[in-house]
């Protein structure tokens, strides 16, 4: 039995201004009368086409937003198929401005799930189409466009842009628009260095998106307020911008946006060498986020994890926890965002190089290693932390990882050797004479150890800096 909607226009235009406040659920509460079953697309062929088509709209975008708010699985999936229906019926009604708004909205759907190239995709179709300048649509597709360029960090090219369309998003006098652009405005402007112009911005779109009602990206601008205020070495601000922005995720619900506001607070507790909480703050976060189908702040946070357990001192688990962020980033977002990543780990293993413990970590078949062909024939190994720079003449440099066979050391050799008593190890030339062991350096005062109070690890036979191959293997370089 299909119901009957009495007045389609009337309601299309309560959802649209429902979906404007991100008030999605009771936008929901309002589409439920005809479509009770979401597994299926909703009953409307009983309308005339336009009315058809444009509540195919309203629930294809509706289903986007309350789906990524509430993690729904294949929500994003749903979406993109109501609106290409919508789509397919304003093509055959010739109805432009409503064709590139489902475009917007494809765009949108896959920024969710990261599938960034294919959200370029459909915002060159909507920025193709012959739509007003200064319309609501053609802003909305510039909004959805400095979402995709902001998360592939072209911060010049968005500024630029900004810059341009500026006079028609003032022109056009939407608060929600107005606080979306202001919003990436002052986020890029942060990102290239001018934090004066970037906390002008902010404001500016906390301001527009009180008026607008939209307590959701009120709470993001107020996250990324925080975040500014991180960067000026403000803990106690950040701490309180961000705890008020994470209470209004709380409050309506949004479990997305709630995780990443934690992702945010661990990041202030890092800043100030706070490991432990920041490292309980990431769980928090990723906890909340495990069920996101957002692969960009999935990544994102796997990565701050990273960066705490590395500052921690434990690469083993830091390493394990970088090859879950790079397998995710390989699968949902593209091979460059992959080596982003990596290039990240490698310029954080340089920052990282004086944290003050130096343990082993046994090499397990959940770290792989991409041995070239003359140490292909170890099958077991160790590795270890360089903490110094004396061996940096034969290549193995500051911070880097030596590997280590369990091989009869000789005099001469590069090996590892650990103190008994409190775990701590040691690499350089070995020589061993009269009970003494002897480890040597490149222009540097030899090391000498007591033979009983050591245990020999072994043979040094070759180093890595952090450089992952396509296979996101460790790659190794023999000595």
């Amino acid at each position: 039995m299909k119901t009957l909607i009495k007045n389609p226009k009337l309601l299309v235009n309560s959802l649209f201004h429902l979906e404007r406040a991100g008030k999605y659920q009771k936008a929901f509460d309002e589409v439920s009368q005809f479509w009770t079953d979401t597994s299926k697309s909703p009953e409307l062929d009983s309308l005339e086409p336009a009315d058809e088509a444009e509540l195919l709209l309203r629930c294809g975008a509706l289903a986007g937003f309350l789906g990524y708010n509430n993690e729904l699985k294949n929500a994003q999936d749903k979406s993109r198929n109501l609106l290409t229906k919508a789509r397919d019926k304003f093509i055959n009604l010739e109805k432009t401005d409503k064709i590139a708004e489902c475009e917007n909205y494809m765009a949108l759907a896959y920024w969710r799930t990261g599938e960034l190239e294919e959200a370029e995709a459909w915002i060159a179709e909507a920025l193709g189409r012959d739509v007003a300048p200064h319309s609501y649509v053609r802003a909305q597709t510039y909004i959805v466009e400095s979402k995709v360029v902001f998360a592939k960090g072209n911060f010049e090219a968005l500024s630029e842009k900004f810059r341009r369309i500026e006079p028609l998003i003032i022109r056009l006098g939407d608060d929600g628009i107005l606080g979306d652009f202001y919003n990436h405005f002052g986020l890029a402007a942060k990102n290239l260095g001018d934090k004066v112009l970037a906390r002008v911005y902010l404001e500016l779109a906390a301001h527009h998106h009180r008026l607008s009602g939209h307590r959701m990206f009120y709470g993001t601008v107020r996250n990324n307020l925080a975040q500014l205020l991180r960067s000026e070495n403000d803990f106690d601000g950040a701490h309180q911008m961000i705890d008020s922005a994470a209470a209004v995720f709380a409050e309506i619900g949004d479990n997305v946006r709630e995780g990443f506001s934690l992702d945010t607070k661990a990041n202030i507790y890092f800043d100030q060498g706070n490991y432990d909480d920041a490292l309980a703050t990431v769980e928090r976060s990723l906890k909340i986020l495990e069920s996101c189908e957002n692969a960009a702040y999935v990544v994102e946070t796997l990565m701050t994890k990273t960066r705490i357990i590395l500052a921690k001192d434990d690469f083993y688990n830091a390493t394990l926890t970088l090859f879950e962020a790079v397998q995710i980033a390989k699968k949902n977002i593209s091979e460059e965002a992959a080596r982003k990543i990596v290039k990240q780990f490698e310029d954080e293993i340089g920052r990282n190089i004086s944290a003050p413990s130096n343990r082993t970590s046994e090499y397990s078949e959940a770290i792989e290693l991409a041995l070239p062909a003359s140490l292909a024939h170890y099958d077991k190994y160790e590795i270890v932390r360089i903490r110094n720079s004396h061996l940096e003449a034969v290549g193995i440099v500051k911070g880097s990882l030596a590997v280590v066979v369990d091989e009869e050391v000789s005099r001469g050799d590069l090996a590892a050797i650990m103190k008994i008593d409190d775990g701590s190890i040691y690499c350089g030339f070995f020589d061993l004479d009269f009970g003494i062991i002897c480890l040597e350096g490149i222009d540097s005062e030899p090391q000498l150890h007591d033979a009983d109070e050591i245990k020999i690890l072994g043979k040094i036979v070759g180093h890595c800096s952090g450089e992952i191959d396509r296979d996101g293997k460790l790659i190794v370089r023999t000595v």
